[in-house]
């Protein structure tokens, strides 16, 4: 409906046409097509329609998680069994109230010094009513409640220049680290000598915890070591007979779990969303699927990736992990969790490997509740200290031709290395 808009406004296209075209129901697709064409004031049509009428085909994810955000809202779809039963869709009835407390997490991004918060109203039916904020305040675990209107009196604790009290912070590191191997002098001694604060100089001493420099000492092993876990290869080839330039693999007699890939360049809805040139995962309750990238060197690498929960309409996020498999020990090196529709990231994983380690990419069920858990997930791999580092992309190696191996080759002529 968004790449023929404008064709079907103007009857150049009809919907039972473009329905044949596309193999979808004309019933339905009508149906849709009649609500986002609509011009009757209906909360939360309205923002749904404002979004069609402007989106382009890039947009499409935008549109699909603004529905599929007020469909979790507005509907439910009981369980039969481990399975959500889709033929079962019941409506939810949100209870209305006089008053509301709205709570919001002040979550800064890392580089921010402000949050700006705006409180709008929207009337949803009949007479415009009026609507009043009252009582604004900080709240805090294990901390008194803060109110706006008493801001003068505490002001004070909060507004701190922060960019001034930590402007010498690598003058008052490399000072702490100097006491730490010289015994016999004195902080006041070192804080002089630098011109720094002596008081703060203290502060620093303290919460580093820095000792005496150790040089026999053997270097940290990086990450949480685990046991290591015996995995079993998806030794199926999965292709999609609706999408046709999605493929994968899959255990034999099962869907799942599995590893997707998209060799095309557009966006597809699987259902859940795998972009071109991507690769998705779906882990099942007590199986987590993984990408595994089998070191072809020896030599120091730097790992970054990101993981995002690729299907919104339903579940519970997933969890995720990166873990570093040698032949005498296997470690996790980040870990984390992800809600549903969001993503996270991880980068600046330095690590020395020898070849054939190991490094692990995994999604699991949170919960053990796999329902929608579709995963989009990116992996680099990329070689330091070197004259012309190599690097390796999980996408850009596999997603044209996933099913051609499995392990598949890299893209420098290495075999088996995903």
């Amino acid at each position: 409906l968004v790449e023929h808009r404008e064709a079907l406004r103007s009857d150049r296209l009809t919907v039972d046409a473009l329905a044949a075209n596309k193999n979808l129901s004309p019933k339905y697709l009508s149906v849709l097509l009649k609500a986002l064409s609509s011009s009757e004031s209906a909360f939360p049509m309205e923002r749904v329609r404002l979004l069609w009428q402007t989106a382009t085909t890039d947009d499409v994810d935008e549109l699909v998680n603004e529905v599929s955000a007020w469909s979790d809202r507005l509907w439910t779809f009981p369980k039969v069994g481990s399975y959500v039963n889709e033929l079962r869709q019941m409506p939810k009835d949100p209870a209305t109230a006089k008053s509301q407390t709205i709570t919001v997490k002040v979550d800064p991004a890392p580089g921010e010094n402000e949050v700006n918060l705006h409180l709008i109203t929207q009337n949803l039916v009949g007479v415009p009513g009026r609507a009043a904020f009252s009582n604004p305040r900080f709240t805090a675990d294990g901390r008194p409640t803060l109110k706006l209107r008493n801001y003068h009196t505490f002001r004070d604790r909060y507004e701190v220049n922060l960019a001034s009290i930590f402007a010498d912070t690598q003058k008052y590191l490399a000072a702490t680290v100097q006491l730490a191997s010289r015994p016999t002098t004195t902080p006041k001694q070192i804080a002089d000598k630098h011109q720094l604060n002596s008081a703060w100089l203290q502060k620093w001493i303290t919460v580093l915890d820095v000792g005496p420099i150790d040089r026999d000492a053997v270097p940290p092993q990086l990450g949480r070591a685990v046991e290591t876990t015996k995995l079993t290869l998806l030794d199926e080839t999965a292709p999609n007979p609706t999408y046709k330039s999605v493929t994968g693999w899959s255990p034999k007699d099962s869907d799942l779990p599995a590893v997707i890939a998209n060799s095309s360049d557009k966006t597809e809805h699987v259902p859940g969303r795998i972009t071109g040139h991507g690769v998705a995962v779906h882990p099942m309750p007590a199986k987590y699927v993984a990408v595994i990238w089998n070191s072809p060197i020896s030599g120091r690498v730097r790992v970054a990736g990101k993981v995002a929960h690729a299907h919104p309409a339903c579940g519970n996020g997933v969890a995720w992990w990166v873990e570093n498999q040698t032949s005498s020990r296997s470690a996790i090196i980040a870990e984390g969790t992800v809600d549903l529709g969001k993503e996270a990231t991880f980068g600046d994983l330095t690590l020395h490997v020898a070849s054939g380690d190991r490094i692990l990419l995994a999604v699991d069920a949170r919960d053990t509740n796999h329902i929608c858990d579709l995963t989009e997930i990116d992996l680099t791999i990329t070689e330091i200290n070197a004259n012309q580092p190599r690097k390796w992309d999980l996408a850009k190696d596999i997603s044209s031709d996933i099913a051609a191996k499995n392990p598949h080759s890299d893209g420098l002529g290495n075999r088996d290395v995903w």
